[in-house]
């Protein structure tokens, strides 16, 4: 279990040193796909990997492979170069019950640059009230980025959405839409 001051250290590096820690590569990265957490994000990298450059891509081969998990807000560098995004949203009572299923919610607003993770953390009230601040202003944030640069997603649509991705992307693959992966609820036992 880590200490008080790593947690509090870890949040306080996503919350004010990202662009210090994060280095995308100079190269050509064709989409970032955003979200929280528990809105498909692992599923749709999974299968974007086959078809351009984006989070798998990074994570295998230039950057720390946790580096771009759930980023609370767009580095500079994704500004200045105009990288494209998919941004996924989903309730947060749902993206809350997944989290705690999985025994992630403290880490995650650890990702979402909470310095006090560890607060009344065991309070569930409290935690529930904390992680909802967390995520109406990470879609906020979020919300800012360029339209001509961002495609929303809403977890619901996201298995019908191949069709809008590959667009976005300007996906030439004929097998792109047919090979999309279909829904499969989350196998909380792994």
């Amino acid at each position: 279990m880590p200490s008080y001051f790593n947690l509090f250290l870890r949040g306080f590096k996503r919350k004010y040193l990202l662009d210090q820690l994060i280095f995308l590569p100079d190269m050509k990265i064709d989409v970032i796909v955003c979200s929280p957490g528990g809105c498909g994000n692992a599923t749709l990298n999974n299968y974007l990997e086959k078809y351009c450059i984006s989070n798998n891509y990074l994570k295998k081969n230039s950057i720390d492979k946790h580096a771009l998990m759930h980023i609370p807000k767009p580095l500079s560098y994704m500004k200045k170069n105009k990288i494209k995004i998919i941004l996924l949203r989903r309730d947060f009572e749902k993206i809350y019950q997944s989290h705690k299923k999985r025994g992630f919610l403290r880490n995650s607003l650890v990702w979402y640059g909470d310095m006090f993770s560890f607060y009344k953390y065991k309070d569930e009230n409290y935690l529930k009230k904390k992680f909802f601040k967390f995520l109406k202003k990470y879609y906020e944030v979020w919300g800012q980025y360029s339209s001509e640069l961002k495609l929303d997603i809403d977890y619901n649509e996201l298995w019908h959405s191949a069709e809008k991705i590959k667009n976005f992307l300007n996906i030439n693959s004929l097998e792109f839409v047919d090979k999309f992966p279909k829904y499969k609820p989350y196998d909380y036992k792994k």
